[in-house]
């Protein structure tokens, strides 16, 4: 049985249908949340427990290209997650079960505000990152050559 088929079967929405929608609340929530007043509200707590986690990988990781940061806001069905590329490229997923829509993020804002907790990560300021531009260390890149 096709994911196709499990879903027409269930009357679940297909993530491609839902994704834009999800990606918006996402989008409103993070800016929410960065400009709050010590980074937290009532409604959505603080900024630091909204991902399950910030996780940095390797290219080859995931089938993908080039080195990103993961940050995984939830799991299971539905799940969702941002992948950050240190070329500045973003993209929001969105899961469920057998379902997988992933869209690139157009806006500037939240890019940057993804880019700033991925900057913040304990990964990225105890290890070189290698990228495109050189090796990064704390002060900025340096050419490998």
């Amino acid at each position: 049985m096709t994911s196709q088929e499990i879903n027409s079967q269930s009357q679940t929405p297909r993530c491609k249908d839902v994704i834009k929608g999800e990606l918006e609340d996402r989008t409103r929530d993070l800016k929410e949340l960065w400009n709050a007043e010590e980074q937290a509200t009532e409604e959505l707590g603080d900024l630091d427990s909204y991902f399950l986690g910030i996780w940095f990988n390797q290219a080859g990781d995931y089938g993908q290209r080039e080195q990103f940061f993961k940050l995984q806001i939830s799991t299971g069905g539905p799940g969702d997650q941002f992948l950050v590329y240190l070329n500045g490229d973003c993209e929001y997923t969105y899961e469920n079960w057998f379902d997988v829509a992933t869209i690139q993020v157009e806006d500037q804002e939240l890019k940057e505000i993804l880019y700033n907790l991925c900057t913040w990560t304990k990964e990225y300021e105890n290890n070189k990152i290698n990228t495109s531009k050189g090796t990064y260390e704390e002060g900025g890149y340096y050419n490998n050559d």
